[in-house]
C-alpha cells in the first residue's frame, strides 16, 4: 500500500498479532503473526506504522469484537483509576466542575462508562465506536452510542468538545481523522485526548512499543508538530497523572503558525533498536 510523505525505515519482519488473552497459545480466527514495518512521516516526524491491505482486515475484525490493548473504563479499580484522572483533566482544562448544555462527542467510546458520567455532570453527550459489543453503561444513562468508525458525515451538528482516549494511536490517517474533528467543533470549542506516551520508547529505541493496533507512536514534540501540519493550536499537552499516556488539548487555528519543529533522528532509533536486539540476543545465546 502507497502511503504519500511516508518512508519506510526498517522491515522488522514478522511479530506476534496480539488480540488479547487466551487460554491457548494461538489466536482464532486471524493470524498468531503478522508483517510489520516501520516508517516515518517525513512532514512531521512521527514514527509510524506501514500498514497494508491484510493487516487493515485483520485488525478491523478485531475491532468488530472490541479492542483488547487498551484499558476500559468502567467500575473496576483499574477502570475508575484511569477515568478519574482523564476525568479531572477534562474539567481542569475547561475550567469547570459542571458540563450543562456542553454537546460532547466521544468517539472510541468503548462500553460508555465515560459518557455516563459525563451525561451525569450535565452534558449532552453522545459516542462513536465500531465495536458490535453491547454498550451496557450508556445504554443504562440513556446515552446514543453510534456503532460505526468515525466520519463526520454522521453528524449533523456540531460539539463544543470533542474527546478520545486511547483512540488516535489505532487510526489509519491520522490527520484527517483530526482534521474533520476541527471541523465539527463549535466556536470556542476543544478537542481533549489521550494517547500513550513513547518517549522513552523513542529515546532508547525500545521496540517493545510496537503492537499492529498501534500505527503511530507519539511523544509531545510529535503531537505538537501533528497539529501544527493540519492547522490545529496545542493549548496543552502534558504527562498523564496515572499510566503512561500524554493529555492534549487541541484548538483550531486561526492564523498561521510560527512553532519551531522537533524532528526524531530515525537513523538513531533504528540503530539503537537494532543494537538492543543484538544484545538480547547475544544474552540468550551465551545462556545456553
Amino acid at each position: 500500500m502507497k502511503q504519500k510523505n511516508k518512508q519506510l525505515i526498517w522491515d522488522i519482519g514478522k511479530l506476534p498479532f496480539h488480540v488479547g488473552m487466551s487460554d491457548c497459545p494461538h489466536n482464532e480466527n486471524v493470524p498468531d503473526t503478522l508483517d510489520f514495518q516501520i516508517g516515518i512521516d517525513i512532514n512531521t516526524s512521527m514514527i509510524i506504522q506501514l500498514i497494508n491491505e491484510k493487516i487493515i482486515s485483520e485488525l478491523e475484525k478485531t475491532y468488530n469484537i472490541g479492542s483488547q490493548i487498551c484499558t476500559s473504563m468502567g467500575e473496576s479499580k483499574l477502570g475508575q483509576w484511569y477515568l478519574n484522572d482523564f476525568l479531572g483533566f477534562i474539567l481542569k482544562s475547561l475550567d469547570t466542575k459542571s458540563l450543562k448544555g456542553l454537546k460532547i462527542l466521544e468517539i472510541g467510546c468503548g462500553k460508555g462508562y465515560l459518557l455516563k458520567v459525563l451525561s451525569e455532570l450535565g452534558a449532552d453527550v453522545i459516542g462513536i465506536d465500531p465495536s458490535n459489543a453491547q454498550h451496557p453503561y450508556a445504554d443504562q444513562a440513556n446515552v446514543e452510542v453510534i456503532t460505526n468508525n468515525f466520519d463526520k458525515s454522521l453528524f449533523t451538528h456540531k460539539f463544543d468538545l470533542i474527546i478520545h482516549y486511547a483512540v488516535l494511536e489505532h487510526v489509519f490517517n491520522a490527520k484527517s481523522f483530526m482534521s474533520d474533528q476541527l471541523k465539527l467543533l463549535n466556536s470556542g470549542g476543544s478537542i481533549i485526548f489521550s494517547v500513550p506516551d513513547c518517549t522513552e520508547h523513542l529515546y532508547y529505541g525500545d521496540i517493545s512499543m510496537f503492537v499492529h493496533e498501534h500505527i503511530s507512536y507519539l511523544d509531545t514534540n510529535i503531537l505538537k508538530n501533528f497539529a501544527d501540519e493540519i492547522g490545529a493550536d496545542v493549548k496543552l499537552c502534558c504527562k498523564a497523572g496515572k499510566g503512561g499516556a500524554i493529555y492534549s488539548v487541541w484548538l483550531p487555528s486561526y492564523q498561521s503558525s510560527s512553532l519551531k519543529r522537533s524532528y526524531i533522528n530515525s537513523h538513531n532509533f533504528v540503530r539503537k533498536a537494532k543494537n538492543g536486539l543484538l544484545k538480547m540476543k547475544n544474552f540468550f545465546f551465551n545462556l545456553k
